[in-house]
């Protein structure tokens, strides 16, 4: 695993060319999916601005004390093996039934092509999880589905060849920080 030090060096990087105070923290820092190949697919994805969302049960965060994101959160996102990839701010989240995720929402997360290929993994990946947890898959069960965009990213998937820190830069408005 990659150590604090390195992540921190991310952060810090990226809070010093975005103008941040040092003191700004992160809201998370995760790896995607359950697996090394399912997190480096994901983390793939998300560089290729395919994957747009993430959805995680209600459960998963009261049962780890911590709180569901909210607008405006930074995160970083890793690879399995703990290496800094990008951050990611959320742009918006919505609580809801498992049951009452439509097809836009669940394409949203870019991993399946049809909604019931949603389910069917998603179905799966809570049953483990529940097992992991303590908790019943249930339909009715509440997730918290969190949309968001890369606004910094380095590595091969970000197309470089030579690693470092890599910035969007957005014309066609007056920006504003954090962005929204």
């Amino acid at each position: 695993m990659t150590s604090r030090a390195v992540i921190e060096e991310f952060w810090q990087r990226f809070l010093f060319v975005r103008g941040l105070p040092q003191s700004a923290r992160w809201q998370d820092c995760f790896h995607f999916e359950t697996t090394p190949a399912g997190a480096e697919h994901a983390l793939g994805l998300v560089l290729q601005g395919i994957k747009r969302a993430t959805f995680t049960s209600l459960h998963a965060f009261q049962q780890r004390g911590l709180r569901p994101p909210k607008r405006g959160d930074l995160s970083i996102v890793t690879q399995w093996d703990g290496v800094p990839r990008c951050v990611i701010q959320t742009v918006g989240v919505l609580i809801l039934p498992y049951g009452q995720v439509n097809a836009e929402q669940a394409l949203s997360e870019g991993e399946d092509s049809t909604l019931e290929g949603w389910r069917i993994r998603q179905r799966n990946f809570l049953m483990a999880e529940g097992r992991e947890l303590g908790y019943t898959f249930s339909p009715e069960m509440q997730l918290v589905m969190e949309s968001f965009r890369v606004v910094s990213n380095c590595g091969e998937q970000a197309g470089q060849s030579v690693h470092h820190l890599h910035f969007h830069v957005l014309g066609g408005r007056d920006m504003t920080w954090p962005p929204g």
